[in-house]
């Protein structure tokens, strides 16, 4: 899928502070210097949208961030927003009482895994956490399909080791690895060997991951190792039908099958 000018061309020039970030605001008759608005991608949506694209989020996962989630059939996981902030406040404060109701402290807090076939908002999910994650000030995050990175570190390591590229998987504040496990099929237990290779560098960092995948257990993924990594973290099992196929279906005004 390729990216769009519009999520990824830098954002249009400022009248404001005319591309400076900065402007003059009036104080008892002395001006004084603040942060234009236009820097914030809090208050900036193209802004915000355009770093979502640096992060490596396509079009689509960038819209679905944006888009409201239709409660009438899918349930908002608020309970993911309390585990991002947490985790990013370096698991202060004590443990969430949304993250407590789903069960006891896991070993490894920092790595969440969404569980699920296909269409259960595991994705929405994750890119509205990046969304969270770069509106709060964050940066560097990185967001990837698990099959794109494995071939990527997989031809690096062939030819100079491990790369700069490997580095940022291990070290980026967030990590979202999107549809891990989902082709590869021959290469499933060296994929996942490496999946979890990169997991143990960054709970050693205590690092934010995010990884959606449409196996309905830590089993399915094939590799012990990468279940025992991800076991230690939260992971949920998103349920439900294919909720797209029922959006479509409201929208029609056709009975669901």
């Amino acid at each position: 899928m390729t990216k769009t000018l519009e999520a990824t061309s830098t954002p249009e020039r400022c009248e404001k502070c005319r591309g400076r970030g900065w402007r003059v605001e009036e104080d008892g008759g002395a001006g004084r210097a603040i942060k234009c608005d236009c820097r914030d991608p809090a208050a900036n949506p193209d802004l915000l949208r355009h770093l979502m694209g640096e992060a490596g989020m396509e079009i689509d996962e960038i819209e679905s961030a944006f888009t409201d989630w239709d409660e009438a059939v899918q349930s908002r996981p608020v309970w993911s927003h309390h585990w991002l902030d947490w985790v990013l406040a370096g698991t202060k404060g004590g443990y969430p009482k949304p993250l407590a109701e789903h069960g006891p402290l896991p070993r490894n807090p920092w790595v969440l895994t969404l569980l699920g076939g296909p269409g259960r908002g595991k994705t929405k999910t994750a890119a509205v956490l990046m969304r969270r994650y770069i509106a709060g000030g964050g940066s560097s995050g990185l967001w990837i399909r698990g099959p794109e990175a494995f071939d990527r570190v997989q031809a690096e390591r062939s030819e100079v080791g491990d790369s700069a590229y490997e580095l940022r998987l291990s070290t980026a504040p967030l990590l979202v690895l999107d549809e891990l496990g989902l082709h590869h099929r021959a290469q499933a237990e060296v994929m996942a060997a490496t999946a979890a290779e990169w997991l143990c560098r960054r709970q050693r960092r205590r690092l934010a991951t995010v990884i959606t995948t449409n196996a309905e257990s830590l089993s399915d993924l094939g590799d012990s190792r990468l279940e025992s990594r991800l076991a230690e973290g939260f992971y949920r099992l998103m349920k439900g039908p294919d909720y797209r196929d029922i959006r479509e279906d409201h929208a029609t005004g056709r009975e669901p099958e």
